[in-house]
């Protein structure tokens, strides 16, 4: 080798071993003479066993491990997600309607009475002279009567309830005169009195309105079967030649439908049970048929009419109730 080129590659020899190894130029140097430098953002030299770390890498010098502030350690774990916590209120509120709901679902017993105010619609008989003799109709007045209910239902916590009631009506009596006939003839016709009661086994349906208070309005229908009896009943003849006819009664089962709304408010627990409620309620009843019987009774004279008096029963019921959960 030339002496001109041999000093200048010991003189870069020499320049090269006063760099220090943490800048670039003595990294490539460490390199080159077999170090282990770490270059950029991740590594780091080792000198003398030990490890140190580049210009952005977390250096380890004489066995000791000392961090680097840089990115050479690679991402860190992101954080996990805070778990979503309703507040202490949203979930009071969640637990208070869920207990309040099942507070109210459940079966209970129901009490009423009440107050009907009776109509006969339709009567008419068919006269033994029938049909020489018109169909006469009559202009009934039925008395009110008391109603009083026996009922077990459900309720569903959802604002619906069902159940089944007996109802009972006391016995109530009519009277009249007759009303027109057909075909039209004229009068005077024959009047009528009697007397009737009736017994309802209805299946009934409620939806209740929640107005978040005490009361609480609802809606009501029903439906089943009326049995309907008509004591004895009597013709009174209208003329001065004959004198009153007494007939038999007798009884009729038929379809019966209800409708109504009311009124319920919460009254606390009664006797040790659940919070009951009182229902103060309207209904209007179609109870069916009634007729009576075309049989005289004994001693009496005259014909037998064609077809007995008959009418449809009514009643407008206004209700005071009490309703146990059980």
């Amino acid at each position: 080798m030339k002496p001109a080129v041999c000093g200048l590659w010991l003189f870069g020899l020499a320049l090269a071993a006063l760099v220090p190894v943490g800048t670039p130029w003595g990294a490539a140097w460490a390199q080159e003479s077999g170090g282990h430098g770490g270059g950029g953002k991740g590594g780091g030299g080792h000198e003398d066993g030990g490890h140190e770390d580049g210009s952005e890498g977390g250096g380890h010098e004489d066995g000791d491990h000392e961090e680097g502030g840089g990115k050479g350690k690679g991402k860190g774990k992101p954080p996990a997600p805070a778990p979503v916590v309703l507040p202490v209120s949203a979930q009071e509120a969640a637990v208070s309607a869920g207990a309040a709901a099942a507070r109210k679902a459940g079966n209970y017993v129901r009490f009423e009475l009440g107050s009907a105010r009776s109509s006969a619609g339709d009567a008419s008989w068919l006269p033994p002279g029938y049909p020489e003799d018109p169909q006469v109709f009559f202009d009934l007045d039925l008395d009110n009567t008391a109603m009083g209910a026996l009922a077990i239902g459900r309720d569903y916590g959802n604002g619906w309830r069902g159940e089944v009631a007996l109802n009972i009506f006391s016995t109530a009596d009519f009277a009249g005169p007759w009303s027109y006939t057909v075909p039209e003839t004229e009068g005077p016709h024959a009047a009528v009195t009697g007397s009737v009661s009736s017994i309802a086994l209805m299946a009934n349906g409620y939806r209740d309105f929640d107005l978040g208070g005490a009361m609480t309005p609802f809606v009501t229908v029903g439906l089943g079967l009326a049995h309907s009896s008509m004591g004895d009943w009597t013709r009174i003849s209208s003329g001065p030649e004959g004198g009153p006819r007494r007939f038999r009664g007798d009884s009729d089962t038929g379809l019966a439908w209800s409708v109504g709304l009311g009124v319920s408010w919460d009254i606390g627990p009664v006797f040790g049970s659940g919070p009951a409620k009182l229902d103060l309620t309207w209904r209007y009843f179609d109870l069916g048929s009634v007729s009576g019987s075309t049989q005289r009774l004994d001693g009496m004279e005259g014909g037998r009419p064609v077809e007995a008096l008959n009418f449809d029963r009514t009643d407008q019921v206004i209700g005071i109730g009490l309703r146990v959960p059980l």
